[in-house]
């Protein structure tokens, strides 16, 4: 009988850490969404990088690991601004990748950010997401959207 409470104990203590580290939320938990930073710069043209199609506004964004999820988890944007991401990893190991845009950190470890750049030149709704295995399926994903 007493190996039994010990091993229900043991469970319930190993499931509710899984739940605290990974993230996960709770119907009953308020869920807020952080709105992007975002900074807008005009480059002039003689700083203008040869990767820009034209002169345009930069658009910097953070973006964070939030347990699975990213915060914040959409971006919005117009065609021809070059976009700047500086992606923040808090816990585990993760990174951030924009296919459509060909825009992907390295694996990072917690602790560690790499800033990613590209120019959009197409409108559209695209999926950010982690690619570890799993991840992107958990809701570690959030949408680019390009006006």
């Amino acid at each position: 009988m007493n190996k039994i409470v010990i091993i229900v104990v043991l469970v319930l203590l190993v499931g509710g850490g899984f739940m605290l580290f990974s993230g996960s939320k709770t119907s009953n938990e308020s869920v807020t969404e952080e709105p992007a930073q975002n900074t807008e710069t005009t480059m002039p043209e003689n700083q203008a990088s040869d990767s820009m199609m034209e002169e345009g506004t930069v658009k910097e964004f953070i973006v964070e690991s939030k347990g699975l999820n990213f915060t914040p988890n959409e971006i919005k944007v117009k065609v021809g601004d070059t976009v700047r991401v500086t992606y923040k990893n808090t816990l585990g190991k993760h990174d951030w990748t924009l296919d459509e845009f060909g825009a992907k950190t390295q694996m990072l470890d917690a602790g560690q950010e790499e800033t990613v750049e590209f120019v959009v030149d197409k409108a559209g709704t695209f999926e950010f997401y982690c690619s570890v295995a799993g991840h992107r399926a958990a809701g570690m994903k959030g949408m680019l959207i390009v006006e």
